[in-house]
Protein backbone atom coordinates (compact mmCIF):
# COMPACT_ATOMS: atom_id res chain seq x y z
CA UNK A 1 0.00 0.00 0.00
CA UNK A 2 3.07 2.34 0.79
CA UNK A 3 3.60 2.10 -3.06
CA UNK A 4 -0.21 3.35 -4.03
CA UNK A 5 0.04 6.02 -1.43
CA UNK A 6 3.33 7.53 -2.61
CA UNK A 7 2.79 7.95 -6.80
CA UNK A 8 -0.82 6.22 -7.64
CA UNK A 9 -0.63 7.18 -11.34
CA UNK A 10 2.49 4.87 -11.68
CA UNK A 11 0.50 2.00 -10.05
CA UNK A 12 -0.28 -0.42 -12.99
CA UNK A 13 2.68 0.70 -15.20
CA UNK A 14 5.49 -0.91 -16.27
CA UNK A 15 8.78 0.56 -16.90
CA UNK A 16 11.40 -1.25 -19.31
CA UNK A 17 14.34 0.04 -19.38
CA UNK A 18 18.38 -1.31 -21.04
CA UNK A 19 21.58 -1.42 -20.13
CA UNK A 20 23.55 -1.72 -23.46
CA UNK A 21 27.01 -2.46 -22.26
CA UNK A 22 25.81 -5.59 -20.10
CA UNK A 23 23.40 -6.19 -22.55
CA UNK A 24 20.64 -6.43 -19.83
CA UNK A 25 16.59 -5.62 -19.91
CA UNK A 26 15.32 -4.45 -16.92
CA UNK A 27 11.71 -4.66 -16.52
CA UNK A 28 10.27 -2.92 -13.80
CA UNK A 29 6.17 -3.09 -12.50
CA UNK A 30 6.17 -0.98 -10.52
CA UNK A 31 5.35 -1.12 -6.84
CA UNK A 32 5.48 -4.55 -6.56
CA UNK A 33 8.77 -5.84 -8.84
CA UNK A 34 11.62 -6.20 -10.97
CA UNK A 35 13.75 -8.26 -13.09
CA UNK A 36 16.65 -8.37 -15.17
CA UNK A 37 17.09 -10.16 -18.10
CA UNK A 38 20.34 -10.95 -19.42
CA UNK A 39 19.56 -9.89 -22.82
CA UNK A 40 18.19 -7.24 -24.59
CA UNK A 41 14.52 -7.51 -25.69
CA UNK A 42 11.53 -5.68 -27.19
CA UNK A 43 9.43 -3.76 -24.96
CA UNK A 44 6.44 -5.30 -27.08
CA UNK A 45 8.01 -8.62 -26.11
CA UNK A 46 8.84 -7.82 -22.34
CA UNK A 47 5.20 -6.00 -21.63
CA UNK A 48 3.47 -9.65 -22.09
CA UNK A 49 2.82 -11.12 -18.83
CA UNK A 50 4.83 -14.61 -18.21
CA UNK A 51 2.50 -17.62 -18.17
CA UNK A 52 2.80 -18.56 -14.03
CA UNK A 53 -0.63 -19.87 -14.50
CA UNK A 54 -2.11 -22.73 -15.37
CA UNK A 55 -5.74 -23.87 -16.19
CA UNK A 56 -8.23 -25.26 -13.81
CA UNK A 57 -8.36 -28.91 -14.74
CA UNK A 58 -6.94 -30.78 -17.66
CA UNK A 59 -7.52 -30.21 -21.23
CA UNK A 60 -6.34 -32.00 -24.43
CA UNK A 61 -5.54 -28.66 -26.10
CA UNK A 62 -3.36 -25.51 -25.25
CA UNK A 63 -4.97 -23.08 -22.83
CA UNK A 64 -6.37 -20.23 -25.15
CA UNK A 65 -5.80 -16.82 -22.95
CA UNK A 66 -7.67 -13.44 -23.40
CA UNK A 67 -4.43 -12.18 -23.92
CA UNK A 68 -0.75 -12.47 -25.06
CA UNK A 69 1.79 -14.57 -22.12
CA UNK A 70 4.58 -15.81 -22.57
CA UNK A 71 5.70 -19.06 -21.63
CA UNK A 72 7.78 -19.75 -18.16
CA UNK A 73 10.85 -21.16 -18.60
CA UNK A 74 13.69 -22.53 -16.08
CA UNK A 75 16.31 -23.56 -18.58
CA UNK A 76 16.92 -21.07 -20.96
CA UNK A 77 19.60 -18.83 -19.77
CA UNK A 78 18.50 -16.06 -21.73
CA UNK A 79 14.68 -16.18 -20.72
CA UNK A 80 15.06 -16.88 -16.67
CA UNK A 81 14.76 -13.64 -14.97
CA UNK A 82 16.23 -12.32 -12.11
CA UNK A 83 13.46 -11.36 -10.29
CA UNK A 84 13.25 -8.87 -7.39
CA UNK A 85 10.79 -7.48 -4.84
CA UNK A 86 9.27 -4.40 -3.13
CA UNK A 87 11.07 -3.66 -0.29
CA UNK A 88 10.50 -0.32 0.16
CA UNK A 89 9.00 3.56 -0.86
CA UNK A 90 10.42 6.59 0.00
CA UNK A 91 9.67 10.08 -1.06
CA UNK A 92 12.27 12.70 -1.47
CA UNK A 93 12.36 16.10 -2.54
CA UNK A 94 12.38 15.80 -5.64
CA UNK A 95 11.12 12.88 -6.39
CA UNK A 96 10.23 8.86 -4.72
CA UNK A 97 12.84 6.08 -4.49
CA UNK A 98 11.33 2.65 -4.37
CA UNK A 99 13.90 -0.01 -3.61
CA UNK A 100 13.94 -3.75 -5.07
CA UNK A 101 15.69 -6.48 -2.83
CA UNK A 102 16.44 -9.83 -4.92
CA UNK A 103 13.91 -12.89 -4.23
CA UNK A 104 16.37 -15.85 -4.92
CA UNK A 105 19.25 -16.49 -7.36
CA UNK A 106 18.81 -18.21 -10.42
CA UNK A 107 21.12 -20.79 -10.20
CA UNK A 108 22.08 -20.69 -13.93
CA UNK A 109 25.07 -19.71 -16.44
CA UNK A 110 25.15 -16.53 -17.72
CA UNK A 111 23.22 -15.81 -21.29
CA UNK A 112 25.72 -15.33 -23.61
CA UNK A 113 24.03 -13.61 -26.34
CA UNK A 114 26.60 -11.19 -27.74
CA UNK A 115 29.24 -9.04 -26.75
CA UNK A 116 29.83 -7.49 -23.08
CA UNK A 117 27.38 -10.22 -21.26
CA UNK A 118 27.92 -10.58 -17.74
CA UNK A 119 26.02 -12.65 -15.42
CA UNK A 120 23.60 -10.87 -13.07
CA UNK A 121 23.95 -12.61 -10.33
CA UNK A 122 25.83 -9.84 -8.61
CA UNK A 123 22.94 -7.86 -8.46
CA UNK A 124 21.18 -7.97 -4.84
CA UNK A 125 19.10 -4.47 -5.22
CA UNK A 126 17.42 -2.56 -7.63
CA UNK A 127 17.21 1.15 -6.82
CA UNK A 128 14.50 3.46 -8.91
CA UNK A 129 14.12 7.07 -8.98
CA UNK A 130 11.21 8.68 -10.23
CA UNK A 131 10.89 12.48 -10.43
CA UNK A 132 7.44 13.44 -8.68
CA UNK A 133 5.83 15.00 -11.95
CA UNK A 134 3.33 12.74 -13.15
CA UNK A 135 4.19 10.42 -15.52
CA UNK A 136 2.97 10.78 -19.47
CA UNK A 137 -0.20 9.80 -20.67
CA UNK A 138 -2.22 6.64 -20.53
CA UNK A 139 -0.16 4.28 -23.16
CA UNK A 140 2.43 6.55 -23.15
CA UNK A 141 6.00 5.02 -22.04
CA UNK A 142 8.60 6.86 -19.47
CA UNK A 143 12.01 6.10 -20.56
CA UNK A 144 14.76 5.78 -18.13
CA UNK A 145 18.81 5.51 -17.52
CA UNK A 146 20.48 2.65 -16.00
CA UNK A 147 23.72 2.95 -14.58
CA UNK A 148 25.57 -0.24 -12.25
CA UNK A 149 28.64 1.44 -10.83
CA UNK A 150 31.70 -1.33 -11.86
CA UNK A 151 31.68 -4.92 -12.33
CA UNK A 152 31.50 -5.87 -8.60
CA UNK A 153 28.40 -3.66 -7.90
CA UNK A 154 25.61 -5.35 -6.13
CA UNK A 155 23.17 -2.96 -6.58
CA UNK A 156 21.71 -1.32 -10.17
CA UNK A 157 19.89 2.44 -9.95
CA UNK A 158 17.09 3.41 -12.85
CA UNK A 159 16.06 6.89 -13.08
CA UNK A 160 13.31 7.86 -14.86
CA UNK A 161 12.81 10.58 -17.10
CA UNK A 162 10.34 11.71 -19.87
CA UNK A 163 11.20 9.95 -23.47
CA UNK A 164 13.32 12.28 -25.78
CA UNK A 165 12.81 11.80 -29.96
CA UNK A 166 15.88 9.71 -30.07
CA UNK A 167 14.39 7.31 -27.60
CA UNK A 168 13.25 3.58 -29.22
CA UNK A 169 10.21 2.81 -27.43
CA UNK A 170 9.09 0.01 -29.74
Amino acid sequence: MAAANSDQPRMLKQLVCFHRPRNWSFSVAWGYSADIYEEIFPRSYLNNPIETFQTWGPTPWPPHWIFDVRKYTTTDTCLVLHAFFLESVEEEEDGIVTTYRRAWRRGLPACFAGDGDQSADRISKIVVYSPMTKPAKIGRSECCDVTIDSVESESAVIKTRRCMADDIIA
